[in-house]
């Protein structure tokens, strides 16, 4: 089961796969922004970084073919959303 990350402020985050944007919505599903990236494909998305403060998103390549350009595959990093992620506990911790 994948799981959208949840900001400070209790917004979910999560991937518009084919849309080329992530979302922000608030706990009743309206959504409060969109953040254009530069893939086709998003797929999954989590806060990390000391602060908890950048957005990390795998991208998705399949059917794009061999020669398409941009940084489809890799792990994009989001800076400057003015909120941050929550800790995740640890499994057995």
């Amino acid at each position: 089961m994948r799981r959208c990350p949840t900001d400070a402020e209790g917004c979910l985050w999560t991937a518009m796969r084919g849309g080329g944007r992530l979302v922000r919505l608030d706990p009743e599903g309206r959504l409060l922004k969109e953040v254009p990236v530069p893939v086709a494909q998003p797929s999954p998305c989590a806060f990390g970084g000391p602060g908890l403060d950048v957005l990390y998103v795998t991208t998705g390549r399949e059917g794009l073919g061999p020669h398409s350009a941009g940084p489809a595959g890799s792990v994009l990093a989001v800076r400057g959303l003015s909120v941050r992620g929550l800790p995740v506990n640890r499994f057995g911790a």
